[in-house]
C-alpha cells in the first residue's frame, strides 16, 4: 500500500522495467489528465509546479492510495520533483540498473546536480529481499543487510493514519 499527496513520486523497478506508481497532484497534471494540455505543453506550462494536494497545508489531508503486490527483487524509489524535473524515466532506469541501493542513490543525486538542480533533491530507495525462515528472524523483523535500516510495518501504518487523519 502506498499513499501520497503532491508531486513527489513513487516508482517500482521490477524485471528491468520502471513503473510510476503515483500520479502528480499539480495543476498541469490535472489538466493533462483532462486532456486540456498535451504532455509537451504540460512540461512548459507556467503553473506546472502549482500543487493541488499537500501534507501539512490543511487540517485534513486528501491522500491518494494504491495497492499492489511486492516481489522479492523489487526496488522502490521515492523521490521529490527535484529529481524528476531533471532526469527522464529512461535515465532513472539506467542509473538504477546494476548498482547497489547506496550507489544508485548517490548516482541519481549526482546526475541531478550535474543537470543544474534548481530544487531540492530527495531520493529514498527500498529493496525487497526474500523473507528469511522464521528461525532467522529477530523480534518479527528480518535482520537488515549491511548498511540497511529496519522499519516496522506498524510504524509506516501509524504514520499514514496520522497523516490521513490530521494528526
Amino acid at each position: 500500500l502506498c499513499a501520497w499527496a503532491g508531486d513527489s513520486r513513487i516508482y517500482r523497478l521490477r524485471d528491468r522495467a520502471l513503473t510510476l506508481l503515483t500520479d502528480d497532484h499539480t495543476e498541469a497534471a490535472d489538466l493533462l489528465r483532462q486532456g486540456t494540455l498535451t504532455p509537451e505543453e504540460a512540461r512548459v506550462w507556467p503553473r506546472r509546479n502549482v500543487i493541488t494536494r499537500a501534507i501539512g497545508v490543511d487540517d485534513a489531508v486528501d491522500l491518494e492510495y494504491r495497492s499492489g503486490s511486492i516481489q522479492s527483487g523489487d526496488i522502490y524509489l521515492l523521490c521529490s520533483d527535484g529529481l524528476t524535473t531533471h532526469l527522464s524515466d529512461a535515465e532513472i532506469l539506467s542509473i538504477l540498473s546494476g548498482r547497489s541501493l547506496d550507489e544508485a542513490a548517490e548516482a541519481l543525486i549526482g546526475a541531478t546536480l550535474r543537470e543544474g538542480a534548481s530544487d531540492n533533491v530527495t531520493v529514498i530507495l527500498v529493496g525487497v529481499r526474500p523473507a528469511s525462515p522464521l528461525s532467522e528472524r529477530r523480534e518479527g523483523l528480518d535482520k537488515p543487510a549491511r548498511g540497511e535500516r529496519p522499519m516496522r510495518e506498524q510504524t509506516v501504518q501509524l504514520a499514514l493514519r496520522k497523516a490521513h487523519h490530521g494528526g
